[in-house]
């Protein structure tokens, strides 16, 4: 009795984890291709960039190759003080391209991060009445803009956040990142983060995608200025002030190679592992949990089959050891066929455990920085705190809008 007891809690638990990753995917709905139509708005598109020589090259590419009218699209590349080759590269292509601008950051201010920085420099130059903000380590498909905008305007949204395809390369990117899907589908909720009376936000900064009138009102990457994940702050601020926010699928409308090397895997994820969910104990206790559930997944089958073989098993060992290896499969199915998705071979997918492990392991060194007060990313370290790490939010966009009222109308005039 004892065996199918583990093996029914042990089915169960995976079928309830099953359950949600199902909700999940059909909550992220995929924006699909479209084509651009005849009276179409002007779009910016701020590409904040540093040290992205590697990369800037195929992002612009894609992005000059949109099918799109180049008269309502401007490219805005703002360099935030590379130290390699980045702006030459760009450099390049100005004397070709007039709708292509390149802007240099400047020096960081205090109290700001990089990132929401250089975003911000460029939406104050910016002429769009649609601002999307898209970084240099994508690589966007013709049909991306005409998509996304058509998708934006048919739905009525001030916001929308797409999630592209990630291209997975070295080993460690193909172990970790299919393992962390999983994770955060067990964590999140993507119904509460669509909702408009849900207060859960998610947002993907890679790309956003704002009417000018929204971003402005809510004060701009200047409102999330000390944030090291501005992406999530402006979905915050933008569901706290009523605005019509989405987060959807962009796989088929651009992709992305984030981390080269497992050093960039492993600080890129630190960045953003707390982030999962509203306190940082949450996404630990998270982490932690997948470890048990990858590590069960091997022992639950193994302890039903020790009972088995033991004294006069009978017909409830057996249904027991049935329902243990059940539950292990299904779990090891699931992660194979998320290993199909990133278009990675479907052994990985038997890795879970090691996966989980090292997934905990990101998750507690994030915790263990922020209770540090720091966290490193592109080449700078950026003072965090632990629980209450959302820079100025305490003080909400509205406490610093006559300063960015000011920058708005002065950015306004620049453009004229």
């Amino acid at each position: 009795m004892a065996s199918f007891l583990l093996g029914l809690c042990w089915l169960l638990l995976i079928a309830a984890l099953l359950l949600r990753v199902v909700r999940q995917l059909a909550a992220f709905r995929p924006v699909f291709p479209a084509p651009a139509g005849e009276d179409v708005p002007e779009i910016s598109v701020i590409v904040p960039a540093r040290n992205e020589a590697a990369n800037i090259l195929p992002c612009l590419r894609g992005l000059l190759g949109q099918a799109y009218p180049a008269r309502c699209l401007e490219i805005i590349v703002v360099d935030d003080d590379s130290a390699d080759d980045t702006r030459w590269l760009v450099e390049k292509l100005l004397p070709s391209h007039p709708n292509l601008r390149l802007l240099r950051a400047g020096p960081l201010p205090e109290g700001w991060t990089g990132k929401p920085h250089a975003c911000w420099r460029g939406a104050l130059a910016a002429r769009g009445a649609w601002l999307c903000f898209l970084d240099a380590d994508t690589r966007p498909s013709p049909s991306l803009l005409p998509a996304a905008l058509g998708h934006a305007a048919t739905e009525g949204l001030d916001l929308l956040s797409l999630h592209p395809r990630k291209e997975l390369r070295h080993f460690w990117e193909k172990l970790i990142i299919p393992g962390g899907l999983l994770a955060a589908a067990f964590a999140s909720d993507l119904r509460a983060v669509n909702d408009p009376g849900s207060p859960h936000v998610s947002a993907n900064g890679q790309f956003l995608l704002f009417r000018r009138e929204a971003y402005e009102a809510l004060g701009g990457h200047a409102a999330v200025r000390a944030e090291v994940c501005e992406d999530k702050g402006l979905a915050r601020l933008a569901k706290q002030a009523g605005l019509r926010t989405r987060l959807a699928d962009g796989a088929g409308l651009f992709s992305v190679r984030m981390y080269p090397d497992l050093r960039g895997l492993w600080q890129g994820l630190t960045k953003d592992a707390v982030e999962i969910a509203p306190r940082p104990a949450m996404v630990v206790g998270i982490a932690l949990g997948a470890v048990l559930v990858g590590w069960l997944s091997l022992l639950v089958p193994a302890l039903d089959w020790r009972l088995m073989a033991g004294p006069a098993p009978g017909g409830w060992a057996a249904a027991g050891l049935c329902l243990a290896f059940s539950g292990s499969a299904a779990i090891y199915g699931l992660q194979m066929a998320t290993a199909r998705y990133f278009r990675i071979p479907v052994w990985y997918g038997l890795l879970f455990p090691l996966a989980m492990t090292l997934i905990a392991g990101v998750a507690l060194h994030s915790a263990w920085q922020r209770r540090l007060g720091r966290v490193v990313w592109k080449m700078r370290r950026y003072p965090v705190g632990f629980a209450g790490h959302h820079g100025e939010e305490g003080q909400g966009a509205w406490a610093v809008q006559g300063g960015l009222d000011a920058e708005i109308r002065s950015g306004r005039d620049e453009r004229r």
